[in-house]
């Protein structure tokens, strides 16, 4: 029962943070289409430069393989990264990545960064260091 309800919670918190909107079809190839960096609450002008947050978007023998890099001015672990796959909280043991600690400005290659969640189509992924969000769609 707690674990159905700390879930739920994670997805609608999700759902609230990012939105609840369909991704789009595009017919774009295996390559990431857009990106988007914002500050929460900040207006649309407004954008926050977290160059390379997420980069490096790739489709690769059935997962979603990416560089994740540490924009902050402070060391942080993969548990204080939050990714989110489609709108889901992705749980950090399962992103596969080379690195489980980076200090300001590395970077961390994960090989499965849609954690154990299918792949389908249009793909959103976002990266959330703090105040600094990234989002890109990757369509498989």
């Amino acid at each position: 029962m707690k674990k159905t309800a700390i879930i739920l919670v994670l997805v609608v918190a999700s759902m609230i943070l990012f939105g609840c909107k369909p991704a789009e079809e595009t017919g774009v190839g295996p390559e990431a289409e857009e990106e988007q960096v914002t500050q929460p609450g900040a207006p649309a002008e407004e954008y926050v430069e977290a160059e390379g947050m997420l980069s490096g978007l790739q489709c690769v023998g059935g997962n979603i393989q990416g560089r994740i890099k540490n924009v902050l001015n402070k060391e942080v672990g993969l548990g204080d990264i939050r990714v989110l796959f489609n709108g889901v909280v992705v749980d950090p043991a399962t992103l596969r990545c080379d690195k489980s600690a980076l200090k300001p400005g590395e970077s961390t290659l994960c090989e499965s960064i849609q954690g154990n969640r299918p792949i389908k189509g249009a793909n959103a992924v976002s990266v959330v260091m703090d105040s600094e969000t990234v989002k890109k769609t990757i369509s498989c």
